[in-house]
């Protein structure tokens, strides 16, 4: 893969100029994280509850909990780590999660993960039209995920910082949040051994939209700086204002 697919290295290893680490190492690494998150994918698609419950480690969810208790939540996320199962481990360990996703292109790719993603009653929502049922499901008492890291369109979100570059960020959250005045929870998952340990970060109200999206990027940042080959390096974040020109073909 790291051979062959120039234009995913291009992208990656631009991203890591923008972000300030202009490091070949690190595009290499970043390549075997992938395949290692992949593989972990595939292992993971015939666990059990009780596996996958056993292998969770929660980091500050006393906060998390206490904010349970009054009602739904919004969790945010990035394309870090391992983050195809914090929704399935979020949901056996805190409760009911409802996560808006983009659909994949490949339908055959998008069954097997849809499938895998709505493994123990997680409720899977395309963000393309999905919204309103997000909201219902908010007004049932159940929380919603959102993965806010990746590029949302040329004229769609807000305009805020990430690695001291401007981009557009996704503004669901923060809207959701303010108007169900419910907190917006930050985490992440990475992997000790055989264990997933979900940290949560922050936890926050939005009172002002464009604020809340900033306090976002900036964690997510943060996040990311702790070892940004395990983050999602091969997407075009910086659109529309970086063009990738060079990784077209």
């Amino acid at each position: 893969i790291y051979t062959f697919m120039r234009k995913r290295k291009c992208i990656a290893l631009a991203n890591l100029k923008l972000t300030g680490y202009n490091d070949k190492k690190l595009l290499k690494k970043h390549f075997m994280f992938l395949a290692e998150n992949l593989t972990d994918f595939i292992k993971n698609l015939t666990l059990t509850k009780e596996e996958l419950s056993n292998k969770i480690i929660l980091k500050n969810a006393d906060m998390v909990k206490k904010a349970l208790t009054k009602g739904p939540v919004v969790y945010i996320t990035a394309h870090y780590g391992f983050w195809e199962i914090s929704p399935l481990a979020t949901s056996l360990k805190l409760g009911k999660i409802n996560i808006i996703v983009r659909d994949l292109d490949n339908k055959t790719l998008n069954s097997l993960v849809r499938k895998s993603r709505e493994r123990f009653g997680v409720g899977v929502f395309d963000k393309r039209g999905g919204l309103k049922s997000i909201v219902k499901r908010i007004k049932q008492n159940e929380s919603v995920g959102i993965l806010v890291d990746q590029y949302p369109g040329d004229d769609k979100g807000l305009v805020t910082e990430f690695f001291g570059r401007k981009v557009r960020h996704t503004e669901i959250a923060a809207v959701l949040s303010k108007k169900f005045n419910i907190p917006i929870v930050v985490a992440f998952t990475d992997k000790k051994d055989d264990k997933y340990i979900i940290e949560f970060t922050d936890i926050f109200y939005t009172d002002d939209i464009q604020s809340s999206v900033d306090r976002q990027s900036e964690a997510i940042e943060n996040y990311i700086k702790k070892d940004i080959s395990k983050w999602y390096l091969v997407h075009k974040r910086f659109r529309p204002w970086e063009k990738y020109e060079n990784c077209n073909s």
